[in-house]
Formats: structure tokens, C-alpha cells, sequence
């Protein structure tokens, strides 16, 4: 079929092209009769953009962390600010009279707290630190009291306290972790001495077989640290023997209170 100049048909098409474009087909034909099929568009798909193609593409690179400036650029730095002393000092110019003070703050600033607290710590008996600048274990730390006489009390806190040669518990530094039992040892006229003891590895002993077999309890000596009569076992109050008298160090002396029973 054809149209003709004046078929108006042929004017619609010719002002909006033919209906379908004119393609061929790949498996024949295309449209029934064996005219030539539309033709069909490919259509290609698009996986998802990766971080190299997108930098590619947009000529961005990707972001990365910045590295932390090493030393070398640290010092360059310094030596291109004229507020610096290193400035100064690549240039063969003495420091500045502040910039030095600066400098000196700083640096006793930042490793002054340090050593004043280590130092602190090893002047005291109840910190780790103390016992390790001694070279001894630290161990549980108890305030303890050690009743005797005034000369005896001033002698110690000298000197540091002597080991008795024997006692309940053996050789070794008696003391009490009750006050009153000291006040019953120094009598009206003695003193009390406050101390900080470390007991280290502590055993128990049962004072009424201590005093059962001859009134001395040394077998702990080969094990422990020190010994512990707790209170109602053949004593009253509870003592402590301390094997090493490096192990209790005195604090100071107090006064006994007149009037106070001497029950052991």
C-alpha cells in the first residue's frame, strides 16, 4: 500500500517520522508477512561504581587519614618559628631569656609531680613502694603498738626496734594490734609506740599450745613472716610476732593513761 501526495495520512507521518524504527531481526523475519521488525535495544547494566572507578571518573582522589608529623618534621617546624628556641639555635643565636624559662617550666612541670609522688610514696609505710626501695615484699601494712619504757620508747624510734631473744611466739618484734594491751606492757610510767607494720605471710597460732609445750611457739619461723595469737586463744587481746624487725617501722610515742587494768 502506498499513500499519495495529497492522502492526508501521508502528511501526519511525514511531519512525525514513521511509527517504528526499521530495524532487522535477528531470527528471521521479524513482523508477519516479512516486512522488517522494530528493532530491539541491548540494554546493558551498570554494576555498582567502585572507589577506583569513582576516583577516576572524578579525578577526586579518595580521603585517607593524615599521618602524625614524625620528629624530623616536628623539629623542622620549630626552626622556621621565630618563637621557638630551636629557631634560634639553627642559626647559631643563643635563646631568648624567656624562651628559656619556658623551657625549664616545661620540663620540671612535666616530670616534677612524678618524682614528688614516687618520693612520697617510699617515705611511706603504708604504700607498695616503700617496703620494694627496701628490698622487702610488700605484704599487708597494719598500725600496730608496741608498750615499753620511756628510754626504751626514745631508744627505738632512733634506732628502730631489736628483736626479743624469746617470748611466747619466739624470737622476733612483738606488737599488738590493740592499744590497750600495749598500755598494759608500758605501765603507768612507760610509753606507747605507734608503728606500721608489715606482717607479710602471716600464721595463726594457738597460744594455749604454745605455753603447752614449753611456753614458745618457733616452728613458724622456717615458713612465715610473722605469727598471730588471735584473742581468746590462752590471751586476752591479740599480739603479733614479727620475724624481721626491718618489717616494723616506729611513727612515734604517746603517752600511757594512768589507771588502766594490766590483763595481757
Amino acid at each position: 500500500m502506498s499513500f499519495s501526495g495529497n492522502d492526508p495520512l501521508s502528511h501526519f507521518w511525514f511531519d512525525r517520522g514513521p511509527p517504528l524504527a526499521m530495524g532487522k531481526s535477528s531470527g528471521g523475519s521479524g513482523c508477519r508477512g516479512g516486512g522488517r521488525g522494530p528493532a530491539v535495544k541491548t540494554v546493558k547494566t551498570c554494576s555498582k561504581p567502585t572507589s577506583s572507578n569513582t576516583s577516576k571518573s572524578t579525578g577526586l582522589k579518595a580521603k585517607t587519614s593524615s599521618p602524625k608529623p614524625t620528629s624530623s618534621q616536628v623539629n623542622r617546624a620549630n626552626q622556621l618559628n621565630p618563637c621557638h628556641a630551636a629557631f634560634h639555635q639553627s642559626r647559631g643565636l643563643p635563646p631568648t631569656a624567656a624562651q628559656k624559662a619556658a623551657q625549664t617550666s616545661s620540663k620540671s612541670a612535666s616530670s616534677k609531680p612524678s618524682q614528688d609522688t614516687n618520693r612520697a610514696n617510699q617515705r611511706n609505710p603504708f604504700h607498695p613502694a616503700f617496703w620494694k626501695s627496701r628490698n622487702i615484699e610488700p605484704g599487708k601494712v597494719e598500725m600496730v603498738y608496741h608498750g615499753t619504757s620511756k628510754d626504751a620508747a626514745q631508744a627505738i624510734l632512733k634506732k628502730g626496734f631489736n628483736p626479743s631473744k624469746d617470748g611466747l611466739l619466739g624470737k622476733g618484734v612483738y606488737v599488738t594490734t590493740d592499744r590497750s594491751k600495749a598500755q598494759a606492757f608500758a605501765g603507768d610510767d612507760g610509753r606507747i609506740l605507734r608503728a606500721a607494720a608489715n606482717l607479710g605471710h602471716v600464721q595463726t597460732v594457738d597460744a594455749r599450745a604454745a605455753r603447752k609445750y614449753g611456753f614458745s611457739e618457733t616452728a613458724w619461723h622456717k615458713t612465715h613472716d610473722s605469727a598471730y595469737v588471735p584473742q581468746g586463744e590462752g590471751v586476752a587481746r591479740p599480739e603479733h610476732c614479727v620475724k624481721d624487725p626491718a618489717r616494723v617501722i616506729p611513727l612515734g610515742v604517746q603517752q600511757t593513761l594512768a589507771g588502766v587494768g594490766h590483763n595481757l
